[in-house]
C-alpha cells in the first residue's frame, strides 16, 4: 500500500466535504508525521476534535484504552466521569464557569 492507493480509496469512498493537501501520513510520533515515501513533516497543524499531545503519545494511548475497557462513547443524554472531570479541569484551568 502506498500514499497515492490512500488518497485514491479516499478520493472514491469519502465525502469531499472540503480540500486536503496530497499527502497521506503513515505514521508518526510526538510532532513529527511520515509519509509512505519515508519524508518527514513537524505537525504544526491544529484539527477539530483532536487530541494536542503529539503523534504517539504513551500516555495518551494509555489512557484511552484505559478508558476503552470501561465505556468507549455514550449519549450526551447519560452522565459518564470523563466528562465531568474534564469539564471541572477545563473550567478551573480557564476560569470559564461551563464547558462544552
Amino acid at each position: 500500500m502506498d500514499g497515492n492507493y490512500i488518497i485514491n480509496e479516499d478520493k472514491e469512498y469519502i465525502a469531499g466535504t472540503y480540500a486536503r493537501f496530497p499527502v497521506a501520513f503513515k505514521e508518526g510520533k510526538g510532532c513529527r508525521l511520515y509519509d509512505y515515501d519515508g519524508k518527514e513533516y513537524v505537525d504544526f497543524g491544529s484539527g477539530i476534535a483532536v487530541d494536542i499531545f503529539g503523534i504517539n503519545d504513551e500516555e495518551w494511548k494509555s489512557a484511552v484504552i484505559e478508558q476503552l475497557n470501561k465505556v468507549q462513547h455514550t449519549s450526551n443524554l447519560f452522565f459518564t466521569e470523563p466528562q465531568a472531570r474534564l469539564a471541572k479541569l477545563l473550567c478551573e484551568r480557564t476560569g470559564a464557569s461551563k464547558g462544552f
